[in-house]
């Protein structure tokens, strides 16, 4: 992000040009407290667990990943034109971000600082 941001003061501002890195680092802060929400062992500290059927919920992933994309797109075009937008929309999302990370310190279980142990097959299910 900070290496487009020359680029985006020459060809937009700068003003627009900072707040939309400003924007777009806290919609980052707020994708990985969701990402991370609720999560019950360290994030990146254990080794990669196989789960059911991803690849037939790609499509799935790929559409919502898509309408959030072009959803907050719009909604920082629209309101990049105005001061008041954008400071609303900032304020909206760290109180996003603050929200998730607030409540996601509510009392859970305990970590499990234990991997589950691989399976010693893989099943690919193409028959099912």
């Amino acid at each position: 992000m900070l290496i487009l941001l020359p680029v985006h003061a020459v060809t937009l501002g700068w003003s627009v040009a900072l707040t939309h890195a400003a924007l777009g680092l806290t919609i980052s802060a707020v994708v990985v407290e969701t990402a991370f929400f609720r999560y019950a062992k360290v994030p990146f500290a254990f080794s990669y667990e196989p789960s059911d059927n991803q690849l037939g919920r790609s499509p799935i992933y790929v559409v919502v990943f898509l309408a959030v994309t072009f959803g907050l797109a719009w909604v920082e075009r629209s309101v990049l034109g105005s001061l008041k937008g954008s400071l609303t929309l900032f304020a909206v999302l760290l109180g996003a971000a603050f929200a998730l990370r607030l409540t996601d310190r509510a009392p859970t279980s305990p970590v499990d600082w234990d991997d589950v142990p691989m399976q010693v097959t893989q099943r690919l299910s193409l028959n099912e």
